[in-house]
């Protein structure tokens, strides 16, 4: 009785978990690929009498998982990406990723953050006006490709952009500031943009081809990547958000902030973002040995005065 109600409950939070990713746009063949793995591993685990609900499933439940579902590794791996993602959106349960399964060192994908200085180099040498505006709200405001491609001209204002999330036409919206150098870069860009649109109707997307047709977001990704191959970078639109939100991050900026900035969810996904350089490490084991010695010598003076 005790696992039917928790059955309940999981698909009940499955059901939740559905009616978000609708809000905010996804498409309906990913959202029904997305329930069916959710609801077979909740079957599966409360079959084997184990915890199903997003709130209590632990690691005993995972390696369930991966020592007795029965299918390939590969797409085990996939399917506890999915499960992971339920699971720390409707519970902030993030066992999946503590226990680093969904991509062991020895086969983890190569994730990119890319190189500022050279992302502004590209930027300072780059000719086309719809290259320049791109690669600018990329390393400067940290936007996904999508939220690039789905921009419109109303969204600018004076000193902030208004951001169409995940899901563009039902997703959530957020405003960041714009830089002055964005600013710049958008003048520059919108006297270009009237040029395109010459005898042809406004959308009003504000990023368009040479066609005066909206880009999709696959092609804002390939420009970026093609930019970087001219220069010799292997540079590409998500590794500049990594890049940005790795800045922020050691700037001081906390990561809920942060978080809210680049419109995750929850600072855990930001966490992922975060590429600590080795000598960072180093410094924090510099400053714990400094701080340690403050204490040690506060705690002998202080032992002193009171003899």
């Amino acid at each position: 009785m005790k696992m039917e109600r928790e059955r309940e409950d999981a698909f009940y939070n499955l059901d939740r978990y559905v009616d978000r990713l609708l809000n905010r746009g996804r498409k309906e063949t990913t959202i029904t690929s997305y329930y069916q793995v959710i609801r077979s591993l909740i079957n599966f685990l409360a079959n084997k009498h184990l915890h199903c609900s997003p709130r209590l499933v632990a690691e005993r439940e995972i390696m369930a998982i991966v020592n007795g579902y029965p299918v390939a590794d590969l797409s085990k791996k996939s399917y506890l990406q999915v499960f992971s993602r339920w699971m720390m959106v409707m519970a902030d349960n993030d066992v999946v990723r503590r226990m680093d399964l969904l991509w062991p060192s020895s086969d983890r994908p190569r994730r990119k953050w890319a190189n500022y200085n050279e992302a502004l180099r590209m930027f300072k040498i780059e000719d086309d006006p719809t290259n320049r505006i791109i690669l600018v709200l990329a390393m400067d405001e940290g936007m996904r490709a999508t939220e690039i491609a789905h921009m419109m001209v109303e969204d600018i204002n004076e000193n902030w952009i208004r951001v169409r999330g995940k899901g563009h036409r039902n997703g959530k919206f957020r405003s960041i500031p714009i830089s002055d150098r964005v600013i710049e870069t958008i003048e520059q860009y919108m006297e270009y943009r009237s040029r395109l649109l010459i005898d042809k109707e406004d959308c009003g997307s504000l990023i368009l081809g040479r066609n005066g047709m909206p880009l999709t977001a696959h092609a804002v990704t390939q420009r970026v990547i093609r930019m970087a191959k001219k220069n010799g970078n292997d540079i590409t639109a998500h590794s500049l958000r990594r890049r940005f939100i790795t800045d922020t991050l050691n700037s001081g900026v906390k990561i809920e902030v942060c978080s809210k900035l680049v419109g995750h969810e929850s600072p855990m996904v930001t966490a992922s973002y975060y590429d600590c350089d080795p000598e960072l490490l180093s410094n924090a084991m510099a400053k714990r040995r400094e701080y340690l010695m403050r204490g040690g010598i506060q705690s002998e003076n202080w032992t002193k005065k009171r003899k």
